[in-house]
């Protein structure tokens, strides 16, 4: 695993950049400390919309990091190899669907370390099947969204998970 599966998403570009951190926010005060959100969605076109609605809608300013997978999630969150040097994030954004581990099962392990469990959660999918509810009701995550189909529906979306910030 390497750097290369952690983005830093950058205003209003369909490309993502691994090497340098980039802000998605607006304008930043020394009283106004970015909240660091981490994205863990494989969908670039999903990820990009989140970002524009941030950028024209959100009220706090927000650095997010991308991740594409559940295994690569769990190694951000728990900080090990190349993303020992990444910050703990303020909130958690965990498509259900993800590769290799999906969002229930990363979301599984969030709950069941110590270090992690009180870190807010908001799982996302496209549509919620009867088995996604059964893990809704189990695993109770912060947040469950729906993913809005129009640009507009992600404005919304973006207020519902700055009020999930601490």
């Amino acid at each position: 695993m390497d750097r290369n599966h952690v983005h830093f998403l950058k205003p209003l570009i369909p490309t993502y950049s691994p090497t340098k951190i980039v802000r998605t926010m607006k304008s930043v005060t020394a009283e106004d400390t970015p909240k660091t959100i981490l994205l863990a969605e494989d969908n670039p076109a999903d990820a990009n919309l989140l970002q524009l609605a941030v950028l024209e809608h959100g009220k706090l300013p927000w650095r997010i990091y991308r991740v594409h997978d559940g295994e690569a999630a769990l190694a951000f969150l728990q900080q090990h190899g190349v993303y020992a040097d990444m910050p703990r994030p303020a909130l958690v954004i965990l498509d259900i669907r993800l590769p290799k581990l999906d969002g229930w099962e990363v979301l599984k392990i969030i709950r069941a370390t110590p270090t992690l469990a009180p870190m807010p959660v908001a799982m996302v999918v496209g549509v919620m099947s009867p088995q996604d509810e059964e893990q809704r009701a189990a695993l109770q995550p912060t947040a469950c969204l729906v993913k809005p189909t129009k640009l507009e529906g992600y404005a919304q979306w973006v207020r519902m998970l700055e009020q999930l910030l601490p």
